[in-house]
C-alpha cells in the first residue's frame, strides 16, 4: 500500500510524464551497464547527434550515426 502511494506516476501519470519527459526528443536504449556509472547503447535523436548526452553517468562522445535519427554511443561499431 505504501509503495502505491509513493509511486505518484500511478496516481497522476500525465503529470508525471510532463515533469519527467526530456526537453528534446531523446530516447536512450541501454545495451550495457557498467559498475558504478557507465552505460552504452542506442539513442533516438531525430534533431541531431546526441554528443554530450549523459548515459547513466558516462557522456556520449563520438556517436555513430545509424540513420533515420538513430545513433550508437558507448559501443564499438564492429561489435
Amino acid at each position: 500500500m505504501v509503495a502505491y502511494f509513493f509511486n505518484w506516476s500511478v496516481l497522476a501519470p500525465r503529470w508525471w510524464f510532463e515533469t519527467h519527459r526530456p526537453a528534446a526528443p531523446l530516447i536512450f536504449f541501454p545495451q550495457w551497464y557498467g559498475l558504478i556509472d557507465d552505460a552504452g547503447g542506442f539513442i533516438f535523436s531525430p534533431s541531431g547527434a546526441p554528443e554530450g548526452m549523459n548515459m547513466a553517468g558516462m557522456i556520449c562522445d563520438r556517436p555513430v550515426d545509424l540513420g533515420e535519427g538513430w545513433w550508437m554511443c558507448g559501443m564499438r561499431p564492429g561489435q
